[in-house]
């Protein structure tokens, strides 16, 4: 379904803001909970890995289902049990799927390594400041945004 927006009725100062669905696969279930708690006051649609066999299952659900398309950004711990996120990231590079994706890590070796494979860093201990900044810069990616002419995508700002 889409939808139009008559920009004469648009306030001065607005700014549009697509929601983003992103995948967040973090094992430690508190800083899972805190940073999905973050996206969802943002506005996002967040689906949640425990472990490398669910986001494995969630990434080949949509794939399955013609949907992988929809997702905007893979989030994703380096240390993920089962499967860690430079390996994640690796496949689905491999697979073709140039879908953002954000590895958390302090290991500097495997951060260049990723940054290769064409992703962002989240450094660790985590910052919200740093968390919304890559989704910024993953919303700034997607080539399926509609920005009318002379507007831009802004931030909260927080």
């Amino acid at each position: 379904m889409s939808s139009t927006v008559n920009l004469a009725l648009v306030p001065p100062g607005f700014t549009f803001r697509r929601r983003l669905r992103i995948l967040l696969a973090e094992d430690n279930s508190q800083l899972r909970t805190t940073m999905a708690t973050v996206l969802y006051q943002d506005g996002h649609s967040v689906i949640e890995a425990r472990d490398g066999a669910e986001l494995v299952r969630s990434v080949a659900s949509m794939i399955v289902a013609h949907r992988d398309h929809e997702l905007d950004l893979i989030i994703c711990e380096q240390e993920l049990p089962g499967y860690p996120g430079l390996s994640a990231l690796a496949a689905f590079r491999a697979g073709g799927h140039s879908v953002p994706f954000v590895l958390m890590t302090g290991d500097e070796g495997l951060q260049s390594r990723a940054i290769e494979l064409g992703a962002a860093i989240l450094d660790r201990p985590l910052h919200t400041g740093a968390l919304r900044a890559a989704v910024r810069r993953a919303r700034a990616t997607r080539t399926n945004d509609v920005v009318p002419e002379g507007w831009r995508w802004r931030g909260r700002g927080r």
